[in-house]
Order: C-alpha cells, then structure tokens, then sequence
C-alpha cells in the first residue's frame, strides 16, 4: 500500500476521531485501530485517538498521520 503519510494529504481532508469513553466496550486498542483502518479505507487523511495503547495500536495499523493525545482530568475540573 502507498505511504499515506504527507501533511500535504492532510490539508482540506478529513481527521477521523477514533476514540471512546473510558467505559465504552470499544476502548481497546484491538478495537480502535480496526475503526481507524475503516475511517483510513473510506478515505480519511488523518487519525486522531487518546491513550499511549491506542495510540500505539492505530499507528501500526494505518498508514495515515495520527494525532495521539494523552488526556487528563485536574481537580479544578479542567482537561
């Protein structure tokens, strides 16, 4: 498969949000690295995905740039 990897496909595409709630049943690396190749086959030009796993995971699954975010709850209630 062509390495899809270039900011210059990126630009005016779509960034698919692959990712779950903590508790969702879908919150598995497994998982979201099989819905990032979907969005990479239906012609997404980006992944973006939370947790160092998933993260992981969806990068050694698609070949489409992936913006990986490590979020946090504070106790002043910001993210």
């Amino acid at each position: 498969m062509e390495y899809l990897n270039s900011i210059a496909n990126v630009k005016n595409g779509l960034i698919v949000s692959c990712q779950f709630d903590t508790e969702d049943p879908f919150n598995n690396p497994e998982y979201v690295s099989l819905f990032a190749l979907s969005a990479q086959m239906g012609g997404a030009a980006g992944i973006r995905t939370e947790g160092k796993e998933n993260i992981k995971a969806t990068k050694e699954k698609v070949q489409l740039p992936v913006i990986g975010l490590i979020q946090a709850n504070y106790p002043d209630g910001s993210v």
